[in-house]
């Protein structure tokens, strides 16, 4: 059973027990109070664990009042003008501990050291790069459930995956002789002039051939073009040594981690933050 989506106002949570959390993913000066009491009702009444909020820097110090602490920071998020903090508040110790503190360092440490790469070269024979649409739903759909046990969103469901192409989410994947196998996302968030790359997965046969970064920069290469967007930012499970590796080959940069924080392949995990304003 995935979480849901509850809409205050102009406002949006999305809250459940798959991911064991309330994630404020937009909140509106105007639905500020609704919205910050709704996440305290709910986190009591389902008994999360955590409520993560993706908030303006401005109403940073009203949530620390509030017992939220700064988990990450991206500069310039909104319209190139206002910052944006991520924020948790726990509810359980056990929650708010990080249990794999030496291999989440040793991949940031790992990460640090790769130099960055202007352009990948030409992908290997037999490969192509393609943007998705409504005609890959199913394969999208069975890609991803072949890779992950779990996600935090339903994206095993091929209806779920049109109604994202329909919003605001765009596609991306890597053919192997006529088979997809690799694909990646940007969630566009137009009023904010920002994308989320996202979604990252490839086939476990295809590892090992830095395929991410062809996906990556075919995304960043498309949504450019639009001239909407100035902040491409990423939530990377922070143990992938490959999926931090491949931000910063790309000049993304670290903006911090959240702690235990996201359902995906099978458990909560925390989340490294990268950014890059272009």
């Amino acid at each position: 059973m995935y979480d849901e989506f509850k809409t205050i106002g102009k406002s949006l949570l999305y809250h459940g027990k798959h991911n064991d959390r309330v994630y404020i993913m937009k909140i509106f000066h105007e639905d500020f109070e609704k919205v910050i009491e709704e996440s305290e009702i709910l986190a009591k009444q389902y008994n999360y664990g955590k409520i993560f909020a993706k908030s303006p820097k401005k109403y940073m110090e009203r949530l620390i009042r509030l017992g939220y602490k700064v988990e990450g920071e991206i500069d310039k998020f909104y319209q190139g003008k206002e910052d944006c903090i991520f924020m948790g508040k726990f509810f359980h110790k056990d929650r708010e501990e990080e249990k794999n503190k030496e291999i989440l360092e040793d991949v940031l440490k790992k990460s640090f050291m790769k130099e960055e790469i202007k352009k990948s070269k030409l992908l290997p024979k037999g490969y192509s790069i393609h943007s998705l649409d409504k005609n890959n739903v199913e394969e999208i759909a069975d890609l991803y459930k072949q890779v992950f046990p779990s996600y935090p969103f339903p994206v095993f469901d091929a209806n779920y995956i049109k109604e994202t192409m329909d919003e605001n989410i765009e596609y991306m994947g890597i053919f192997y002789e006529g088979k997809l196998i690799a694909i990646a996302s940007g969630e566009k968030y137009i009023e904010y002039g920002a994308v989320e790359m996202t979604d990252f997965a490839t086939l476990p046969q295809y590892r090992g051939q830095s395929l991410a970064i062809y996906l990556l920069e075919a995304l960043e290469e498309k949504l450019l073009k639009t001239g909407e967007f100035q902040t491409f930012y990423t939530i990377a499970r922070a143990n992938s040594y490959s999926m931090n590796i491949t931000f910063k080959k790309k000049a993304y940069k670290f903006c911090g981690t959240l702690i235990n924080n996201t359902n995906i392949s099978g458990s909560i995990e925390s989340m490294n933050v990268w950014a890059k304003t272009v």
